[in-house]
């Protein structure tokens, strides 16, 4: 909103410099400006820019502060024709605003109301605070169903009465959905809860993209057998339960969601249900009255002891948020699990001392499979954090060891990535002889000993986060067998090319832009 308050009495200058870009050159750059803060030094440059530049410049409003929506209300207000230059729109949470009953609370609510109702332009909005949002100002409602565009929703906090009804009246073509229903306001469970097929239905021939956050206790993709709500554009499908316990039931989701790709199901609980095997048997008993099926899906982010939970098992090509060495019973969900739905590429974590632990001081994990690409980041080295230098190289070659011996046991393996992570938090102090250890692993000698078992395997990555310079891609060529590294373009090719390149091929551009270490932790 600086930006636009900036420009909404610009200083016009006149450009006399002989050398300035021509108009049309200029005018092609426009679109490649990304920040507000770029166009609006340019547009205030001269009349015609400022002109020009007004419709990139307040197509999207994302508010954050009230103090902003006040900003953009006397921005829009000045000129009644900018409403309609707005596409996308945020709103802060009307808590920030303190009592709702103060005359200036309801003023700004009143801005913020006269701007959703104008902007008869919009394809994106994002409300956050949607419960008290509509509890403090009645006329938010018809505002916001009024809207004859819309094609993207943001609601967060909806609770179970004012955002479920708001969802369930609008009437526009909704493209993409984001709901968080808000955990404090769901917490007491004799409150009504959402029906899940009530609140979409309206847009079940349009919908393509729909997440859901800490999602109410009772709420249920199963309907009755002689309802046919059906969502056949949805790719993409997210559910985060948050810290709630009793996931949404899922027995319906291939016949609500017949052609879906992704789905991404977390949890932010470490622990699984107490009765998860009592859970898992009746999803099994009920395998028979499912409607509909999955031939394959294309992604599965979700962690095992969930997957086990609900019995799943359709096929899928990347299963990734595999996370092991949490509980004791992981590694058993997991290999039933994998034997299950069978996944092509798997992206999976391992809490190596943990694991260690249940294992008996063994890393055999992986069980005998198809697996074509596999990612494996490892975590957790020390059993504690005065575990010297020296002590944490002496295990991590005991764990290449050990793993070498679980590769074994997948013999389609054309790619295998390695990421190792440390938890040492006196990494300065013992960085020497970690440094020091895994740079005297033979990476080529230990990709050669894979690929004498593995017949397809053709390209291994090492990665190690605080030591980049040990990063390595080697191929592997047969006829005579051999292997070469690869140089840094070459092997950033080979990871931009693998199933996991979101993940690996941005820490490398992380690195070449040198970002600093706190942020290219967040990576991780």
């Amino acid at each position: 909103m600086q930006a636009i308050e900036q420009i909404a009495s610009p200083q016009i200058q006149s450009a006399k410099d002989d050398q300035e870009l021509p108009w049309d050159i200029l005018i092609a750059l426009i679109p490649l400006l990304t920040t507000k803060a770029d166009l609006s030094r340019l547009m205030r440059s001269c009349m015609t820019l400022h002109e020009y530049m007004l419709p990139f410049l307040a197509r999207q409003c994302l508010v954050k502060s009230w103090e902003g929506v006040a900003s953009l209300w006397e921005f829009v207000r000045s000129n009644p024709g900018r409403y309609l230059l707005i596409e996308d729109l945020e709103l802060p949470n009307p808590s920030a605003l303190g009592d709702i009953e103060l005359p200036g609370t309801q003023k700004a609510l009143m801005m913020a109301v006269s701007v959703v109702a104008n902007a008869s332009k919009l394809q994106t909005l994002r409300l956050h605070g949607v419960d008290t949002l509509l509890s403090s100002c009645q006329i938010l409602l018809p505002a916001i169903v009024s809207l004859p565009d819309l094609k993207a929703v943001y609601f967060d906090e909806i609770g179970n009465s004012r955002g479920a009804a708001l969802l369930g009246q609008m009437t526009c073509p909704l493209h993409r959905i984001v709901l968080d229903f808000g955990y404090h306001i769901l917490s007491d469970e004799s409150l009504p809860q959402p029906d899940l097929f009530q609140l979409l239905a309206p847009s079940e021939q349009t919908l393509e993209e729909l997440t859901l956050i800490d999602t109410p206790t009772q709420s249920t993709f199963s309907q009755p057998i002689n309802s046919n709500v059906r969502f056949t554009r949805v790719h993409t499908l997210i559910i985060d339960v948050g810290w709630m316990d009793g996931c949404i039931a899922a027995i319906d989701l291939p016949f609500a969601f017949p052609n879906l790709k992704t789905l991404i199901w977390r949890s932010e609980q470490d622990d699984y249900p107490e009765d998860i095997e009592d859970q898992r048997g009746r999803y099994l008993d009920r395998a028979d009255e499912a409607r509909g099926s999955w031939d394959i899906l294309d992604v599965l982010d979700c962690d095992a002891c969930w997957v086990y939970n609900y019995a799943f098992r359709y096929p899928l090509r990347l299963w990734s948020g595999v996370v092991l060495g949490r509980h004791e019973k992981h590694l058993s969900y997991f290999r039933t699990v994998l034997a299950t739905i069978r996944p092509k590429h798997l992206d999976v974590a391992l809490l190596v001392q943990y694991l260690r632990v249940d294992l008996d001081h063994s890393l055999d994990v992986f069980p005998p499979s198809e697996i074509t690409h596999l990612n494996v980041s490892f975590n957790n080295y020390t059993e504690n954090d005065t575990d010297p230098g020296r002590v944490v190289v002496r295990r991590f070659k005991e764990y290449m060891s050990q793993l070498h011996s679980g590769f074994k046991h997948m013999p389609a393996l054309q790619f295998l990535s390695l990421r190792f992570q440390f938890d040492l938090p006196t990494l300065a102090e013992c960085g020497p002889f970690v440094a020091f250890g895994f740079g005297a692993l033979d990476a080529g000698a230990y990709t050669r000993k894979l690929a004498e078992h593995l017949p397809e395997l053709k390209h291994v990555a090492f990665q190690f986060r605080h030591f980049p310079e040990l990063d390595a891609c080697w191929a592997i060529t047969r006829q005579p067998l051999d292997v070469v590294k690869l140089t840094k373009d070459a092997a950033h090719g080979v990871l931009c090319d693998s199933p996991f390149a979101e993940k690996l091929c941005g820490r490398l551009a992380e690195e070449e832009a040198n970002v600093n270490l706190q942020i290219l932790n967040a990576t991780w």
